[in-house]
Protein backbone atom coordinates (compact mmCIF):
# COMPACT_ATOMS: atom_id res chain seq x y z
CA UNK A 1 0.00 0.00 0.00
CA UNK A 2 0.83 3.89 -1.07
CA UNK A 3 0.93 6.38 2.28
CA UNK A 4 -2.64 7.96 0.42
CA UNK A 5 -3.88 4.21 1.10
CA UNK A 6 -3.45 4.13 4.29
CA UNK A 7 -4.84 4.78 7.84
CA UNK A 8 -3.79 7.79 9.67
CA UNK A 9 -4.36 8.64 13.46
CA UNK A 10 -3.93 12.21 14.61
CA UNK A 11 -4.08 13.23 18.16
CA UNK A 12 -6.10 16.55 17.68
CA UNK A 13 -4.29 19.40 19.41
CA UNK A 14 -6.90 21.83 19.28
CA UNK A 15 -8.73 19.43 21.63
CA UNK A 16 -6.35 19.18 24.50
CA UNK A 17 -7.40 20.16 27.62
CA UNK A 18 -6.92 19.57 32.02
CA UNK A 19 -9.60 19.67 34.03
CA UNK A 20 -9.60 21.59 36.16
CA UNK A 21 -7.57 24.12 34.31
CA UNK A 22 -5.43 25.47 37.23
CA UNK A 23 -5.52 22.59 39.65
CA UNK A 24 -3.75 22.56 42.85
CA UNK A 25 -0.93 20.18 44.08
CA UNK A 26 -3.28 17.03 44.94
CA UNK A 27 -6.45 17.89 43.07
CA UNK A 28 -7.79 15.13 40.80
CA UNK A 29 -7.24 16.57 36.83
CA UNK A 30 -8.72 14.75 33.86
CA UNK A 31 -6.61 14.81 30.81
CA UNK A 32 -8.62 14.84 27.76
CA UNK A 33 -8.21 15.08 23.79
CA UNK A 34 -9.53 13.66 20.43
CA UNK A 35 -7.69 11.22 18.36
CA UNK A 36 -9.27 11.41 14.51
CA UNK A 37 -8.79 8.80 11.55
CA UNK A 38 -7.73 11.11 8.21
CA UNK A 39 -6.87 8.29 6.48
CA UNK A 40 -8.79 6.40 3.35
CA UNK A 41 -9.03 3.63 5.01
CA UNK A 42 -10.09 2.00 8.72
CA UNK A 43 -7.59 2.17 11.54
CA UNK A 44 -7.27 -0.80 13.95
CA UNK A 45 -7.53 -0.54 17.61
CA UNK A 46 -4.62 1.02 19.04
CA UNK A 47 -3.87 2.73 21.95
CA UNK A 48 -2.98 6.25 23.22
CA UNK A 49 -0.23 6.50 26.09
CA UNK A 50 0.27 9.77 27.74
CA UNK A 51 3.16 10.75 29.98
CA UNK A 52 4.45 13.54 32.07
CA UNK A 53 7.34 14.72 30.39
CA UNK A 54 9.60 12.96 27.71
CA UNK A 55 9.62 9.46 27.24
CA UNK A 56 13.22 8.96 25.68
CA UNK A 57 14.36 10.83 29.11
CA UNK A 58 12.68 8.79 31.48
CA UNK A 59 9.29 10.49 32.08
CA UNK A 60 7.21 8.74 33.97
CA UNK A 61 4.00 7.16 32.24
CA UNK A 62 0.61 7.93 33.44
CA UNK A 63 -1.51 5.94 31.79
CA UNK A 64 -2.55 4.03 28.84
CA UNK A 65 -6.18 5.13 27.12
CA UNK A 66 -7.74 2.29 24.34
CA UNK A 67 -8.43 4.31 20.90
CA UNK A 68 -11.10 2.32 19.23
CA UNK A 69 -11.00 1.63 15.81
CA UNK A 70 -11.95 4.32 13.32
CA UNK A 71 -13.16 4.65 10.28
CA UNK A 72 -12.09 7.12 7.81
CA UNK A 73 -13.35 10.42 9.44
CA UNK A 74 -14.37 9.30 12.73
CA UNK A 75 -12.86 10.09 15.94
CA UNK A 76 -13.05 9.52 19.43
CA UNK A 77 -12.36 11.73 22.88
CA UNK A 78 -10.60 10.12 25.28
CA UNK A 79 -9.48 11.31 28.80
CA UNK A 80 -7.35 9.88 31.39
CA UNK A 81 -7.55 10.73 35.19
CA UNK A 82 -4.89 11.52 37.09
CA UNK A 83 -3.38 13.93 40.21
CA UNK A 84 -1.81 16.97 40.14
CA UNK A 85 1.61 17.48 41.08
CA UNK A 86 3.38 20.72 41.69
CA UNK A 87 5.24 21.57 38.65
CA UNK A 88 5.47 22.68 35.14
CA UNK A 89 4.52 19.60 32.81
CA UNK A 90 4.19 19.47 29.22
CA UNK A 91 2.14 16.03 29.11
CA UNK A 92 2.70 13.66 25.85
CA UNK A 93 -0.19 11.99 24.10
CA UNK A 94 1.08 9.67 21.77
CA UNK A 95 -1.24 7.50 19.61
CA UNK A 96 -0.22 3.84 18.71
CA UNK A 97 2.83 4.59 20.69
CA UNK A 98 2.72 0.62 19.86
CA UNK A 99 2.45 1.26 15.91
CA UNK A 100 0.47 -1.58 15.40
CA UNK A 101 -1.64 0.42 12.83
CA UNK A 102 -0.66 0.86 9.04
CA UNK A 103 -0.77 4.81 9.70
CA UNK A 104 0.64 6.60 7.10
CA UNK A 105 2.19 9.97 9.15
CA UNK A 106 3.14 9.27 12.11
CA UNK A 107 4.33 12.52 12.62
CA UNK A 108 0.77 13.85 13.68
CA UNK A 109 0.36 10.91 16.33
CA UNK A 110 1.56 13.06 19.25
CA UNK A 111 0.81 16.41 21.08
CA UNK A 112 1.74 18.10 23.97
CA UNK A 113 -0.24 20.18 26.58
CA UNK A 114 1.85 22.47 29.09
CA UNK A 115 0.34 22.38 32.58
CA UNK A 116 1.43 24.33 35.81
CA UNK A 117 0.45 23.70 39.22
CA UNK A 118 1.56 25.37 42.08
CA UNK A 119 3.63 24.08 44.81
CA UNK A 120 1.72 22.76 48.26
CA UNK A 121 2.85 23.53 51.67
CA UNK A 122 2.33 19.39 51.94
CA UNK A 123 4.14 16.62 51.49
CA UNK A 124 3.64 13.97 48.65
CA UNK A 125 5.87 10.67 49.13
CA UNK A 126 6.27 8.05 46.01
CA UNK A 127 8.01 4.90 45.75
CA UNK A 128 9.37 4.89 42.40
CA UNK A 129 10.35 1.52 42.08
CA UNK A 130 10.76 -2.02 44.50
CA UNK A 131 12.22 -4.59 43.55
CA UNK A 132 13.25 -8.45 45.39
CA UNK A 133 16.57 -10.33 44.31
CA UNK A 134 16.50 -13.24 43.60
CA UNK A 135 12.99 -13.49 42.49
CA UNK A 136 12.14 -16.40 41.91
CA UNK A 137 13.71 -17.55 45.08
CA UNK A 138 13.75 -21.29 47.35
CA UNK A 139 11.86 -21.19 50.58
CA UNK A 140 13.98 -19.98 52.95
CA UNK A 141 16.26 -18.45 50.57
CA UNK A 142 17.47 -14.42 51.71
CA UNK A 143 15.83 -12.23 49.84
CA UNK A 144 17.47 -8.58 49.33
CA UNK A 145 13.98 -5.80 48.58
CA UNK A 146 15.28 -2.90 47.38
CA UNK A 147 12.93 0.62 46.65
CA UNK A 148 13.37 4.14 46.17
CA UNK A 149 10.95 6.86 47.40
CA UNK A 150 10.84 10.22 46.46
CA UNK A 151 8.88 13.84 47.86
CA UNK A 152 7.58 15.21 45.56
CA UNK A 153 6.02 18.01 48.04
CA UNK A 154 6.79 20.14 50.59
CA UNK A 155 9.92 18.83 52.52
CA UNK A 156 8.73 15.92 54.90
CA UNK A 157 10.20 14.48 58.39
CA UNK A 158 11.01 11.07 58.89
CA UNK A 159 8.57 8.42 58.28
CA UNK A 160 7.72 4.59 58.59
CA UNK A 161 8.00 1.71 55.94
CA UNK A 162 6.19 -1.35 56.16
CA UNK A 163 6.59 -4.64 54.11
CA UNK A 164 3.22 -6.76 54.04
CA UNK A 165 1.97 -10.06 53.17
CA UNK A 166 -1.11 -10.83 50.80
CA UNK A 167 -2.45 -6.84 51.20
CA UNK A 168 -1.64 -3.25 52.21
CA UNK A 169 -3.11 -4.11 55.57
CA UNK A 170 -1.89 -7.81 55.79
CA UNK A 171 0.95 -9.43 58.12
CA UNK A 172 3.41 -7.40 58.37
CA UNK A 173 6.84 -8.80 57.86
CA UNK A 174 9.37 -5.97 57.72
CA UNK A 175 9.52 -2.38 58.80
CA UNK A 176 11.56 0.57 59.17
CA UNK A 177 12.72 3.93 58.82
CA UNK A 178 12.12 6.85 55.89
CA UNK A 179 14.64 9.18 56.35
CA UNK A 180 13.60 13.01 56.18
CA UNK A 181 13.14 14.26 52.32
CA UNK A 182 13.31 18.11 50.87
CA UNK A 183 11.32 18.91 48.16
CA UNK A 184 12.12 16.48 45.09
CA UNK A 185 14.87 14.32 47.38
CA UNK A 186 14.75 10.90 46.79
CA UNK A 187 16.36 7.81 49.30
CA UNK A 188 16.78 4.45 48.60
CA UNK A 189 15.61 1.77 50.81
CA UNK A 190 16.98 -1.79 51.54
CA UNK A 191 15.95 -4.59 53.88
CA UNK A 192 16.81 -8.89 53.77
CA UNK A 193 14.18 -11.20 54.82
CA UNK A 194 13.55 -15.00 54.20
CA UNK A 195 11.64 -15.82 51.47
CA UNK A 196 7.99 -17.76 52.58
CA UNK A 197 6.93 -21.07 51.86
CA UNK A 198 4.84 -19.81 48.62
CA UNK A 199 4.53 -17.67 46.19
CA UNK A 200 3.43 -14.30 47.65
CA UNK A 201 2.19 -10.88 46.52
CA UNK A 202 3.82 -8.04 48.67
CA UNK A 203 3.38 -4.84 49.58
CA UNK A 204 5.33 -1.96 50.76
CA UNK A 205 3.83 0.91 52.37
CA UNK A 206 5.71 3.76 53.05
CA UNK A 207 4.19 6.39 55.84
CA UNK A 208 1.64 3.90 57.12
CA UNK A 209 1.55 5.60 60.59
CA UNK A 210 0.30 9.13 59.03
CA UNK A 211 2.87 10.92 60.51
CA UNK A 212 3.91 13.17 57.51
CA UNK A 213 1.02 14.97 56.11
CA UNK A 214 0.41 14.38 52.60
CA UNK A 215 -1.86 15.52 49.61
CA UNK A 216 -1.63 12.52 47.44
CA UNK A 217 -1.78 9.35 50.12
CA UNK A 218 -2.76 6.74 47.14
CA UNK A 219 0.39 6.81 45.78
CA UNK A 220 2.34 5.56 49.24
CA UNK A 221 2.30 1.71 48.26
CA UNK A 222 4.16 -0.40 45.78
CA UNK A 223 3.29 -4.67 45.51
CA UNK A 224 5.23 -7.30 43.51
CA UNK A 225 5.17 -11.02 43.19
CA UNK A 226 8.03 -12.67 45.19
CA UNK A 227 7.76 -16.30 43.20
CA UNK A 228 8.94 -19.39 45.10
CA UNK A 229 10.41 -22.15 43.49
CA UNK A 230 9.63 -26.09 44.09
CA UNK A 231 12.68 -27.38 45.84
CA UNK A 232 12.11 -30.61 44.10
CA UNK A 233 13.05 -32.50 47.20
CA UNK A 234 10.90 -32.31 50.54
CA UNK A 235 12.03 -33.81 53.67
CA UNK A 236 10.04 -35.22 56.56
CA UNK A 237 10.50 -36.99 59.33
CA UNK A 238 9.95 -38.56 62.63
CA UNK A 239 10.90 -39.42 65.85
CA UNK A 240 10.28 -43.21 68.17
CA UNK A 241 9.50 -42.22 71.14
CA UNK A 242 8.65 -38.63 70.19
CA UNK A 243 10.19 -37.44 73.50
CA UNK A 244 12.96 -39.26 75.92
CA UNK A 245 14.83 -38.62 78.53
CA UNK A 246 18.68 -38.92 79.02
CA UNK A 247 20.03 -42.47 77.96
CA UNK A 248 17.22 -43.26 75.81
CA UNK A 249 17.12 -44.80 72.27
CA UNK A 250 15.62 -42.90 69.40
CA UNK A 251 14.59 -43.93 66.29
CA UNK A 252 15.02 -41.08 63.85
CA UNK A 253 12.88 -41.85 60.34
CA UNK A 254 13.88 -39.12 57.26
CA UNK A 255 11.56 -39.32 54.45
CA UNK A 256 12.60 -37.69 50.96
CA UNK A 257 9.93 -37.34 48.27
CA UNK A 258 10.98 -36.19 44.74
CA UNK A 259 8.56 -33.82 43.87
CA UNK A 260 9.15 -32.85 40.08
CA UNK A 261 8.84 -35.33 37.31
CA UNK A 262 12.24 -35.52 37.00
CA UNK A 263 15.48 -34.97 39.65
CA UNK A 264 18.87 -35.00 39.15
CA UNK A 265 20.95 -36.35 42.33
Amino acid sequence: MTAAQLCDLMVDSSTLSATPAAPNAGDAIALAVTVRNLGVISCAAAALTIYDGAPAEGAPLLGNVAIPALAPSQSASLSLNTTATAGTHLFRFIADEAQLTLDADRSNNISMLQLFVPGSSLSDLLITSFAAAPNPAYAAEPVTFSASVRNQGAPSRSTDYVLTSGSATGPVLASGSVPALGAGESAPLSFTLAAPLATTTLFLTVNRSGQVSEYNPNNNTAQLMLAVNDPGLVATGSANPSSAGPATTVAFTVRLQNTRANFDA
